[in-house]
């Protein structure tokens, strides 16, 4: 009984305590990398949004994602309608107009769901990064930006699991 007590105790206090100091010790002990981004690496992206009903809130998006700072021939905007009934496809259509090289609008035919919509999207897609995103969410003009900079990193190293315990 006594030994079960020690073992839940030194379990707690290694949670609580020993994990993160072990981990302290260890970052001070060990050697970091630095890590360089490429600034020149801007693969293709598409930004796929499902929309259902979204006419109060689509242009505020589509305004929003062109006006991104990112290449403009290095990304494109795929509106996933998933069976709007109000305004939705006439507003992305009549930006499709003036940005048909950017703007695509992918029309679901049967209601299924905004995961739905989202796949039917990414078998259009042509990027090689797939960012989602919903018609009443805002970017800030360098988001994509920094999110590419994370696919840049080629090497993480792990540590084993052994070396911790």
């Amino acid at each position: 009984m006594k030994i079960g007590f020690y073992i839940c105790a030194f379990l707690v206090f290694y949670t609580m305590i020993g994990y993160p100091l072990l981990l302290k010790i260890l970052h001070k002990l060990l050697s970091h990398k630095k890590i360089k981004i490429d600034h020149s690496y801007q693969p293709m992206v598409s930004i796929i949004v499902p929309a259902h009903n979204e006419e109060n809130v689509i242009e505020k998006k589509i305004v929003n994602l062109l006006n991104i700072s990112y290449p403009k021939d290095k990304y494109e905007i795929i509106i996933s309608s998933d069976n709007s009934t109000d305004k939705t496809n006439n507003i992305v259509k009549s930006y499709q107009v003036q940005h048909k090289d950017i703007i695509k609008l992918y029309n679901v035919e049967s209601r299924k769901g905004k995961t739905n919509a989202q796949d039917e999207a990414v078998d259009i897609a042509q990027g090689e990064i797939l960012v989602f995103t919903d018609a009443n969410s805002i970017f800030d003009k360098q988001a994509l930006t920094e999110l590419i900079k994370t696919y840049q990193i080629k090497v993480l190293v792990m540590w084993p699991v052994s070396y911790l315990i």
